[in-house]
């Protein structure tokens, strides 16, 4: 549709505004879509190619404050500001020569009535074989101001992301590197050749041992939405050494599904020396305390056998004045004329009682001084042995130590004999000191099972007070003077029972007695 410019064109009022050399189709045009141009809730203008403004819609007049009066048959040009004239006048001179090369949107600022300027959305439409163009304009000034926001915030996250001592990687859901700060690309160069890594995957990074590394990760991160100190180590090809990474990963989603990753990456190269050094250092500390344990033990042992003395003492004083007296008596009797042979034989046989009775007692502190070695016996020696040699000691508040037999005497177990033993003398002692007076200690064994004996040392003494009760096994106690005893006693048994796979626990009552209970593997 083409004006006819030579008949047809007058100078007619266009809301009561008069404007010169209209063609009549022109008018026609407009007067005819008015009431669709008006209802338009965007603004609408519509000029000619001269650039004269012919129509303007009441939402244009609204958004910009401008009546027909101020803008009908001028030019539209002259609401633009210095800044976008330019560009205005440009595209429009291309679009009457060009229609096809000039934009037909595009974004720029117009000037209010008020002195204000606003952005817009330019849309222009030729029509009339571009006699006439229909503009509409779509206020996008929160949009510009939106994205100058995002432009500042994208700058301080930029720059946030730059100046953080850990490296900050941006993974796509396939693990393709999206972003990379410059912490992350130093990390990166230790181990990786090329210069650009944007795209590449993380695979292409990491030794193939350990991608089924990442791989759980990603699934675990992807479910709980992040994954916390995963470590990995990764050739440094500068230094021909291994360097250490932990990587923290959080995930990014869109309607529940994997958008992206940030993977938040340190370098632990030197904790990892430092603790494999505090390891070595722990190590050592730990065999020094260990050397020194055994050796205070060793000497608890052995000074538990010097305070031992005066029991083991009488425990040999007794047969050996049997022997010494006999003896005596059989040299006085070889000078009697009548004498008689029964006689002599009886107190011969009394002499070698009493030298039998010497070697058992000997015998049996042999077994509990001498530290034997790892050997398989029957349960009930040690108990023996621990009875007898501290006889002196127990007999003086006991008539007897009562040992109970609940199962097959013959119990066997494997270990250090003379250990177990002091593990007896030690819980008899206790028990001996905790009776003031006149009391009873009794030993138990039993079985658990096929696979455990169990032994129960009970006392009738003062039992054991709550604040020592908490520490045994834990850490030296005594409530006794240092010549009676070190405090290490209980902890060298519980240590020597742990020592043998075994368990170790006792119940106390105050005034009411103890009971130390010990369960040991059977040796098979």
């Amino acid at each position: 549709m083409t004006p006819d410019s030579t008949n047809n064109t007058f100078s007619v009022p266009i809301n009561n505004k008069k404007i010169e050399n209209v063609p009549s189709t022109i008018i026609e045009f407009i007067e005819s879509n008015r009431s669709l141009f008006d209802s338009f809730q965007f603004p609408v203008m519509i000029t000619d190619a001269d650039r004269r403004i012919l129509y303007i819609n009441p939402i244009f007049k609204e958004v910009t404050g401008y009546s027909d009066t101020d803008l009908l048959n001028n030019f539209w040009n002259d609401l633009a500001p210095p800044e976008s004239l330019g560009k205005l006048l440009k595209y429009h001179h291309i679009r009457k020569k060009f229609p096809d090369k000039a934009p037909s949107s595009y974004e720029t600022s117009f000037s209010l009535k008020n002195g204000q300027e606003k952005e817009f959305l330019l849309t222009v439409t030729p029509l009339f074989n571009n006699y006439l163009f229909f503009l509409t304009f779509t206020d996008v000034t929160s949009k510009k101001l939106a994205k100058i926001e995002l432009s500042r915030s994208y700058e301080q996250y930029y720059t946030l992301v730059n100046t953080s001592p850990d490296g900050i990687l941006q993974l796509d859901k396939d693990l393709n590197i999206i972003m990379a700060n410059n912490v992350a690309k130093c990390f990166i160069r230790l181990f990786y050749e090329e210069a650009e890594i944007i795209g590449k995957s993380v695979f292409c990074l990491i030794p193939e041992d350990q991608h089924a590394i990442i791989d759980n990760a990603v699934k675990h991160a992807i479910k709980e939405g992040y994954y916390r100190n995963l470590e990995i180590s990764l050739p440094n090809k500068k230094t021909g050494t291994t360097s250490y990474f932990e990587i923290n990963t959080s995930v990014v989603y869109d309607h529940e599904e994997p958008l992206f990753f940030i993977a938040i990456v340190r370098n632990i190269s030197d904790r990892k020396q430092m603790e494999k050094q505090l390891h070595g250092y722990t190590t050592k500390l730990e065999h020094l305390v260990k050397e020194k344990a055994n050796k205070l033990m060793e000497q608890e042992r052995v000074a538990m056998l010097g305070r031992l003395a005066s029991s083991i003492s009488h425990n040999i004083n007794n047969p050996l004045q049997y022997v010494i007296g006999n003896a005596e008596l059989i040299l006085k009797l070889l000078n009697e004329p009548d004498l008689e042979r029964s006689l002599l034989q009886n107190l011969a046989q009394t002499l070698i009682s009493g030298c039998y009775r010497i070697v058992e007692v000997s015998d049996k502190l042999r077994r509990a001084s001498r530290k034997s070695d790892v050997s398989i016996f029957d349960i009930a020696i040690p108990i023996e042995v621990a009875i007898s040699v501290t006889k002196g000691k127990w007999m003086k508040k006991c008539s007897q130590i009562k040992v109970r037999y609940l199962t097959d005497k013959a119990i066997k177990i494997k270990g250090v004999e003379s250990d177990i033993a002091h593990v007896f003398m030690n819980l008899i002692i206790n028990a001996v000191q905790a009776i003031k007076e006149k009391g009873e200690i009794e030993i138990r064994i039993s079985k658990l099972s096929s696979r455990k004996v169990f032994i129960e040392v009970q006392d009738n003494g003062s039992g054991i007070p709550p604040d020592i009760a908490d520490k045994i096994g834990k850490e030296t106690v005594t409530t006794k003077s240092p010549e009676v005893g070190t405090g290490l006693g209980l902890l060298w048994v519980y240590d020597t029972i742990h020592q043998h796979y075994g368990t170790i626990d006792f119940e106390t009552k105050l005034e009411k007695g103890t009971t130390f209970r010990i369960a040991l593997p059977i040796a098979n």
